[in-house]
């Protein structure tokens, strides 16, 4: 057959594949298994087949636009935040599949985040091999439903590869594993992340690459390696796809159906340029059982919008999604300790002589400073409720009721607002007894004798503990502070009520932070007579 005729006749992948499989010459075989190993995106576009998401039938692996959009600018360390369904696990599997049939010693892992999924995921790593033609098809050693072990290539070269899947519930999951390739699937859902850390750190080879794929579940391990990887503080390089990067998510309208949208999907039709099919699309995928609430979690439109969903969060997700996107329009002009304190702005003009009101408040809130809990304050300009700095780490007692302190003179005599709690204890009586700081917060205690009855710092306790969120709540709604610090929104994200009714941080998160804002909020509220020690 003449190569021009043979052209004209060849115009996909199948017609390919039909071509060689009729001409059968071990001689053109071997020369496709040369090109598929020196061509990862031709050997999957032509020789592995997958599972249609929506038929559920067997087809060739054509490369989608996310897929394609995700190999175009993908790097050895790659850390993917997606909505649902957009084949990044299929594609990582893929690749990693390629390198093991080809490469000499490779060794590719897999951890999934239940025994489930494990074994779901390697159905098509097994549908890879499977249904590779037998000229193409490596010699195996081992095959289950966990490993795939490769002993050598059609044509007699030797391999001595692997590729196995490993999950992150087990106590073992990482640990005596020599990964050249590891792909972490819907690591939003690892419930032993620091165990798994540890141990793959261990067991990655020098030039090893790494994807990290999931969907959003709250404010976990992966939104903080995600944030990591977006703020340049790791190696990782952060890809996010929202829903309406995928193409195939679009609906067309029937007829006789005019479109009606609310004016939240009217913004986000004119935010994101979206046309009428795809709006329809994500109005109707709202409406099904469940999803009205979880949409920005599942079907995402920007990566901040992805992990704001927390189940039982007190506070409205729109209004968070708004804070959120105003905040992020802040950068600290000064960021200090590694990051920990954050100034956003200095005091405008010294106080005037004889002026002795306070123009900023500063909540506090002491903590050991050990675990996930933080020392940490919050600074306000009282007349405006704009953040001026903040403060969350994990400095000493000693360190930290004097950084309060030095804060307090910087911004013009401060208000401070220390909580009263066991260690605030250290704070109040350094300020009071030691520097005699005249600005300190105290309230009268109905208890005690006339002329005794002030008590010095914030008690949070069963009465004012319901106010301070009341607050909170009515901040909120009506944008009377202006927050510039995307750690507090992250507190609020994670504030939720819980089964026993109180009402505090997500196991394994922290409101340390969100507690010294309101702590501020709560004091500009109130006409407080400022105390003179």
């Amino acid at each position: 057959m003449k190569s021009g005729k043979t052209n004209s006749l060849i115009k996909s992948p199948e017609d390919y594949c039909d071509f060689l499989y009729y001409i059968n010459d071990p001689k053109l075989w071997e020369m496709e298994w040369h090109n598929c190993r020196i061509n990862e995106i031709w050997f999957m576009n032509h020789w592995l087949y997958i599972e249609n998401r929506d038929t559920r039938k067997t087809q060739l692996f054509s490369l989608n636009a996310i897929q394609k959009k995700y190999y175009a600018e993908h790097t050895n360390l790659d850390i993917i935040l997606k909505a649902r369904k957009m084949g990044i696990s299929t594609f990582v599997s893929g690749r990693f599949f390629h390198k093991v049939c080809f490469i000499e010693n490779m060794k590719a892992f897999i951890i999934a985040h239940e025994s489930t999924s494990s074994e779901e995921i390697f159905k098509t790593i097994r549908m890879f091999y499977d249904l590779l033609p037998p000229q193409l098809r490596p010699v195996e050693k081992f095959n289950s439903k966990r490993e795939l072990e490769l002993v050598k290539s059609p044509y007699g070269h030797r391999l001595n590869s692997k590729y196995a899947i490993l999950t992150a519930g087990a106590k073992s999951a990482g640990r005596g594993v020599d990964a050249d390739y590891l792909h972490m699937s819907e690591y939003s859902s690892y419930s032993n992340v620091n165990e798994i850390s540890t141990a793959i750190g261990q067991a990655l080879t020098r030039d090893a690459t790494v994807s990290i794929e999931s969907t959003a579940k709250g404010l976990n391990s992966f939104y903080d390696e995600y944030k990591k990887a977006k703020d340049n503080e790791s190696n990782y390089k952060p890809f996010f796809f929202s829903w309406f990067d995928d193409p195939e998510y679009k609906r067309e309208i029937p007829e006789g159906i005019k479109l009606k949208l609310s004016d939240k999907l009217k913004k986000l039709q004119k935010d994101f340029n979206l046309t009428d099919e795809q709006i329809y699309w994500y109005q109707q995928k709202s409406k099904e059982p469940g999803m009205s609430i979880y949409m920005p979690q599942e079907y995402p439109s920007t990566d901040n919008e992805a992990f704001l969903m927390s189940d039982d969060c007190i506070f409205d997700t729109d209004k968070l999604i708004d804070w959120n996107n105003k905040a992020e329009k802040y950068k600290p002009i000064h960021k200090l300790y590694g990051g920990d304190l954050l100034i956003y702005n200095v005091p405008k003009k010294k106080i005037k002589e004889g002026e002795s009101k306070p123009k900023y408040i500063i909540g506090a809130d002491t903590a050991t400073g050990e675990g996930n809990d933080y020392s940490t304050f919050f600074i306000m300009d009282i007349e405006t409720r704009e953040q001026v700095a903040s403060y969350k780490g994990k400095k000493s007692i000693e360190e930290f009721k004097k950084l309060v302190y030095r804060f307090a003179l910087m911004y013009n005599n401060a208000k401070i607002a220390p909580e009263r709690n066991f260690l605030g204890y250290a704070v109040i009586d350094y300020l009071r007894k030691k520097i005699k700081y005249p600005y300190i917060y105290r309230y009268k205690d109905p208890i005690e004798k006339a002329g005794k009855g002030y008590k010095y710092g914030f008690d949070t306790n069963s009465k004012t503990r319901p106010i301070l969120i009341a607050d909170m709540l009515e901040a909120l709604e009506n944008d009377l502070v202006l927050i510039k610090d995307n750690r507090i929104i992250s507190e609020m994200k994670t504030f939720v009520k819980k089964e026993s009714g109180k009402i505090e941080h997500q196991d394994g998160c922290n409101d340390d932070l969100l507690f010294s804002l309101m702590i501020s909020i709560y004091v500009a509220n109130r006409e407080i007579k400022l105390a003179v020690a």
